[in-house]
């Protein structure tokens, strides 16, 4: 328990927390309980707001009646306050229906852009039929790593399967060699085609 030596009664602490009574509150949603290359031992990715302390830009006000309610609800209102709406002919659900605590966290993370767990993780969480494609003897890279942003816009886009690019275009992101053998006199009309899935 962090209150056994953090006293949340002091001055400082109390400070801190910008006059918000946390006691109750999960230390380690915020802060790293062991290291952080971040002063205070904030976790990896921060919100803005956490950070610079303006934890009333979502809440109200540390001396109101209810001192920890958002100042918005639903949850999207208040995210969309700061955050654009996202733009593109194709959206993954979470983000069209303004669901953005299912894949992040409010405050802080351990993980890049405040993502509630690993990223790979996280989308296989309801991409079930992904989760079959794990067991295969022979993965894409990406893929096998749980690095699914590394080709996927995980809130919109103007692509099928919130590809980043083009399909024809996607893999000579990583595959740059390949591309340049698209040069060469004789290619294979479906790798000319960019048509990689036909084979792989």
């Amino acid at each position: 328990n962090c209150l056994t030596c953090h006293s949340a009664s002091g001055e400082k602490f109390i400070s801190a927390h910008k006059g918000y009574d946390v006691q109750k509150s999960n230390c380690s949603v915020c802060h790293n309980p062991h290291s952080s290359s971040h002063p205070k031992l904030f976790q990896e990715s921060v919100h803005k707001p956490v950070s610079e302390g303006a934890c009333d830009s979502c809440h109200a006000g540390a001396q109101s009646d209810n001192p920890l309610a958002l100042k918005e609800e639903p949850a999207v209102k208040l995210c969309r306050t700061c955050h654009e709406e996202f733009k593109g002919k194709f959206a993954h659900k979470p983000a069209l229906e303004g669901e953005c605590l299912t894949c992040h966290n409010a405050h802080a993370s351990p993980q890049k852009a405040l993502l509630s767990t690993i990223e790979g993780k996280l989308c296989l969480s309801c991409h079930d039929r992904e989760n079959g494609e794990l067991k295969e003897p022979r993965l894409h890279q990406p893929f096998e790593k749980g690095e699914c942003s590394s080709c996927h816009n995980p809130h919109a886009g103007d692509e099928p399967n919130l590809l980043l690019q083009a399909r024809e275009n996607i893999c000579f992101t990583c595959h740059a060699k390949q591309e340049d053998e698209k040069k060469l006199k004789g290619v294979h009309p479906p790798f000319q085609q960019g048509e990689c899935l036909n084979c792989h």
